[in-house]
């Protein structure tokens, strides 16, 4: 572009000394020339856009100064063009009318105007009344005249008059609307102050902002420099040894409890599924997973079809040709116009082809004319996108559903041998008298199938302290469990501090022994516990289950107990998936619940939108409105505090949804897409009204229109602006809310999140590097944090390290909110339609590669068994849809086809009614292809229990914390007592003597509680060193690469600087790729 500048000022120079030379010599550029002069594309922030499109103005204000030096040459004479038409802006809508008089009167002063002039508004000459010439910002046949303090007027970046060219021209004082100079000002906008010709901000204007950012930068460097004067003096933990340990757990707590294909009886227990594993046919966390991925497909199709008509429709009638487009700035189309070329007379070197060269035939009534052509094709097409896309829709939906159940009968789980029994006493809590009356009903009604066992559901929920207390317990036993196969298996060298381990041991052991007095007055005496009438019944085969079934749904009464009818209900949900403690919770309650959740959600929603709207209406909109963008230290301290608030509201969302009482994992799943997705849609949405009022404000005059403009006859009034919208919405969808927004999730939510719990664990728990205040103060940043500053246990570390699960609501929303923006662009005029389209179809691709690296490299294990989240997530699609035909609706009202003359509230009424009833016409047709229920039906082959539970390690007994507990305490005191018992014990296992099987691993005789991350506690120790031999480092982990960077630091702490090579190859082996892992 400075070349070009170049050119422009030596062509004008040029004409300047035309008289005095007979003939300048003509420089002619070749094709390799004219391209080498092009300007690079480099991807910019919307900082970088705001100056560029200044510089582009002040470059405008130069090109046309040299113009006007050209033009004052022709002595006076104007040329035979002029104003053609006059925009009536005292009506509503605002309409064009054509001018009586070819030169501006002093009538239309402060009036756009239309000319046919097709070199330089130079050609005319403005009234005294108002002599400054406005160029309007996009069209370029269009202008107005304005008096001196109304210059920013029509563009607020152009508020200083300039009395030697009589332009109104840029001025560099921010927040300024009248400049008497082009670095002074005369009058500030609203917001701002007016201070010896500059304008500050009123409400930073005591500095007071940027003294509480120095006060916090201050601090923050005084606590730097404390917990370095600490380090110094040698201060440590008096426990930092056993901390530090419990640290390392939690780290090798966060690599295990990621997707492993775990296999209890195989060679090689522990192996990572690829990133290519195909979701459709491995059942990894149940069909919900592939059912996600179908849906991004489904969105690339989506995508690819709206790419399509979009492309149609991009630039039918040649818009771009009458419109300055925002991809090349006016003053680069004024330049690249320029070219050199003989004339017919001598002492012009040069023809100036400007980008005025339309205006003969684009006047405002063929532009209406061309408009209107392209209102009505674009409603065409999006009618016909509509119908399209609802075709497909359904489609898909069916297909989902043929998918949901082709997966259930192909694949094996623990649902396939499990019904639910609703409806017995409380008092029954006997697992082996209730499996012989389970046998004894199945032989009655002819069902021939074995009973593996039961799996009560006790009501322990409702004690938070009993709650508490049985969890503690399984968490006591599960780190004992662990250190105990560490010591059997061999796996505890010098640096695992063997004595300090077995001490450890010990305490564990005492404690879970003092556990033992507790338990067993739950399952014996007056404080035993109660079921809450439910029982998970175990078959050992799945084929039994569909004979139950079926049987179940002829006679309706195969269970009686007591002479009351048991009911018998098909289970989907995988045993991590039920949330036992809360089983005894009614349908009421959970209800109830639900509402107080909801009304929480709400309320701190709303209260941090009170503080979002106080911030933009009296910070943002300020600077958006003086045509600027506001920065500096009260921007910094809103960004923090919105961080740390935004934090919290999704603490509170995940939370509400687990505090509910929901019996099963899918359920709270919904809760939380529903939820999230419309919180999500609001922020999104007024993100989207925010960028509609910034650009709307840097033309006051056509923004007074209001919405009204999005609904009238499509014409040039508004239109440029319009065009403006659509090009700035791009900008923010792409690459922001396209690529930007996941990978800042993964940077913050995981990395900084990693960094974050291991320094704050650090300071407090091992370096001791501040005062116990401060500590505590800290402790607040560290999840999980235990209620002391001595003691790091393993528990704590290990949720603190774990990383976030697999969260398909979250994941959910994306599918349909990302759609749903692009269809909301095809509201506004845009010649950037099509690519945001073709946006969509890369970041479909983008996402599906981003999530199988999420799902399988960076998140916790998250079990996903049914197909009813997904279900809910495609009733919402209807929400997009329905977007694409109410667009379709609103083009027919601008294209002036229908209700022409309607008043707004018609339209608007009708635009409501149309998308209310393309939401309900999808849900009807969804509900009636695809009910929300879906009947298991018979597997494709007979599986068997014990096999099933080598694959998934977890069973029905095992997720069962009340009955593990009873397996661990109770249970060897009833064995103990009981003589038979006791002497069948010698040699057989427990679960023969008992009756019923136990909370187990893969040995039927110890107990083995089953958590998420602690699947290697169910190995025997003989597999234990096998399954720590395999490689716990990834190369697509991040938690490599800084482990392995901490570990190096720590070797330069401990030699001084000098790290041996072989120590350094140790670590750098770590990352190397392993192209000969095994694959599943």
């Amino acid at each position: 572009m400075r070349r070009l500048l170049v050119l422009l000022l030596a062509t004008a120079a040029a004409l300047a000394g035309a008289a005095e030379k007979d003939r300048p010599e003509v420089k002619v550029f070749s094709d390799q020339e004219k391209d080498s002069e092009l300007p690079t594309v480099e991807l910019v922030s919307s900082q970088d856009v705001q100056r560029r499109e200044k510089a582009d103005i002040e470059e405008i204000s130069r090109a046309v100064k040299l113009l006007d030096r050209v033009f004052r040459r022709s002595k006076g004479k104007s040329g035979q063009c002029g104003v053609v038409a006059e925009l009536d802006d005292q009506q509503t809508p605002m309409s064009w009318a054509n001018a009586s008089h070819i030169m501006p009167q002093p009538h239309q002063c402060h009036r756009r105007l239309s000319t046919n002039c097709t070199l330089s508004f130079r050609q005319m000459r403005c009234p005294s009344e108002c002599p400054f010439m406005s160029p309007d910002l996009h069209f370029p046949c269009m202008f107005s005249c304005r008096a001196a303090h109304r210059c920013s007027g029509s563009n607020v970046d152009t508020p200083f008059p300039d009395k030697d060219y009589l332009l109104c021209s840029s001025c560099s004082v921010v927040g300024c609307k009248y400049c008497t100079a082009q670095a002074h000002c005369a009058e500030c906008h609203e917001g701002f102050t007016l201070q010896g010709g500059r304008c500050v901000f009123a409400l930073t204007s005591g500095g007071w902002a940027s003294m509480v950012m120095a006060v916090l930068v201050l601090l923050i460097l005084l606590v730097i420099l404390l917990a370095i004067c600490y380090c110094c003096v040698g201060s440590k933990n008096e426990n930092w040894q056993f901390n530090q340990r419990s640290i390392e757990a939690g780290r090798r707590h966060r690599r295990l409890s990621k997707v492993h294909r775990w296999d209890l009886f195989g060679k090689t227990p522990r192996r990572r599924y690829p990133l290519s594993v195909p979701t459709s046919s491995e059942n990894i966390l149940g069909m919900g997973l592939g059912l996600f991925y179908n849906g991004i497909r489904f969105i690339f199709v989506v995508a690819v079809l709206t790419l399509f008509a979009s492309w149609i429709v991009s630039d039918s009638i040649g818009l771009r040709y009458v419109l300055q487009s925002s991809e090349t700035s006016s003053s680069e189309k004024l330049l690249q116009a320029l070219q050199q070329t003989e004339a017919k007379e001598a002492m012009i070197p040069a023809v100036l082809v400007s980008p005025m060269m339309t205006c003969e035939d684009t006047t405002p009534a063929v532009i209406a004319e061309q408009l209107q052509t392209y209102a009505a094709t674009r409603a065409k097409v999006l009618g016909v996108l509509y119908m399209v896309l609802f075709s497909y829709s359904l489609y898909f939906v069916h297909s989902q559903k043929i998918f949901a159940r082709s997966f259930d009968k192909e694949s094996t789980s623990m649902c396939d041998f499990c019904v639910l029994l609703q409806g017995l006493p409380p008092e029954c809590t006997d697992e082996v008298e209730l499996k012989r009356w389970a046998e004894k009903m199945l032989k009655q009604s002819k069902i021939e199938s074995q009973v593996e066992g039961v799996s009560i559901c006790y009501d322990f929920g409702g004690d938070q302290q009993q709650k508490k207390d049985v969890y503690d317990m399984l968490e006591r036993f599960c780190s004992a469990t662990e250190i105990e196969l560490k010591v059997k298996g061999g796996m505890l060298g010098e640096d695992d501090h063997l004595d300090a381990m077995k001490e450890t041991l010990e305490k564990l052991k005492k404690q879970v022994s003092e556990d033992r007095s507790k338990a067993l007055a739950w399952f014996d005496g007056e404080k035993k516990l109660k079921g809450t009438g439910q029982a998970f019944l175990i078959l050992t085969k799945s084929s039994g289950k569909d004979a139950i079934m079926s049987t179940y749904a002829a006679k309706d009464s195969i269970f009686m107990y007591e002479s009351q009818k048991i009911e018998v209900s098909v289970v989907n949900s995988e045993p991590p998936d039920v949330f036992w403690e809360n089983l005894a919770v009614s349908e009421g309650t959970i209800r109830l619940n639900e509402w107080i959740a909801l009304g929480k959600v709400l309320l701190m929603f709303v209260g941090i939108n009170v503080l979002v709207f106080g911030f933009n209406r009296f910070v943002l909109m300020p600077y958006l409105a003086a045509g600027s963008s506001a920065g500096g230290p009260i921007t910094m301290l809103n960004g923090i505090i919105m961080a740390i608030i935004n934090g919290q509201l999704g603490g509170q969302i995940y939370g509400s949804a687990y505090g509910v009482g929901y019996h099963r994992k899918d359920r709270a799943d919904i809760w939380l897409f529903y939820v999230n997705f419309f919180i999500t849609l609001c922020n999104t949405m007024f993100n989207l009204a925010l960028t509609i009022y910034a650009v709307q404000a840097t033309d006051p005059e056509v923004a007074q229109a209001g919405v009204s403009a999005f609904l009238s006859t499509l014409s040039s009034v508004a239109v440029g602006l319009e065009s403006e919208i659509g090009y700035k919405l791009y900008l923010m969808l792409i690459p922001g809310q396209f690529f930007v927004s996941p990978l800042m999730g993964y940077l913050t939510g995981c990395i900084v999140q990693y960094v974050q719990v291991t320094l704050v664990a650090k300071i407090i728990y091992v370096w001791k590097c501040l005062p116990d205040p401060l500590l505590k103060l800290l402790k607040l940043l560290l999840p999980w944090a235990p209620d002391n500053l001595k003691e790091y246990d393993r528990r704590s570390a290990e949720m603190g390290f774990r990383a976030g699960q697999i969260g398909l609501p979250w994941d959910y929303s994306n599918l349909i909110l990302n759609p749903l923006l692009v269809f909301f662009t095809f509201f506004f005029v845009s010649m950037n339609s099509w690519t945001e389209s073709a946006g969509l179809v890369a970041w479909a691709v983008f996402f599906f590669g981003y999530s199988r690296f999420m799902h399988l490299r960076v998140q916790s294990v998250g079990f996903y068994s049914t197909h009813k989240l997904d279900w809910n997530v495609w009733i919402v699609w209807g929400a997009a849809l329905s977007t694409v035909a109410t667009c379709a609706v609103a083009w027919e009202f601008r294209s002036g086809a229908v209700l022409k003359g309607a008043p707004l509230w018609q339209k608007w009424a009708i635009l409501f009614a149309t998308y209310a009833a393309g939401c309900f016409l999808w849900v009807g047709c969804l509900v009636i292809q695809h009910p929300g229920s879906m009947e298991k039906g018979p597997d494709a082959r007979d599986g068997d229990f014990l096999n099933c539970k080598k694959d998934w390690i977890f069973s029905w007994f095992n997720c069962n914390p009340v009955f593990t507990v009873k397996c661990l305490h109770y249970l060897p005191k009833l064995l103990q007592d009981s003589e038979v018992a006791q002497a069948a014990s010698a040699i057989l296992d427990k679960a023969t003597c008992w009756g019923h099987p136990i909370a187990c691993g893969d040995d039927p005789n110890e107990v083995r509680y089953y958590s998420p991350g602690k699947e290697y506690l169910h190995f025997s120790p003989e597999k234990q060193k096998k399954i720590q031999e395999l490689d716990l480092h990834d190369w697509l982990e991040f938690e490599s690469y800084l482990e392995t960077l901490a570990h190096v630091a720590d070797l330069c702490r401990r030699n001084r600087g000098h790290i041996k090579p072989e120590e350094l190859y140790q670590q750098m082996d770590l990352l190397k790729i392993d192209f000969n892992a095994v694959k599943i």
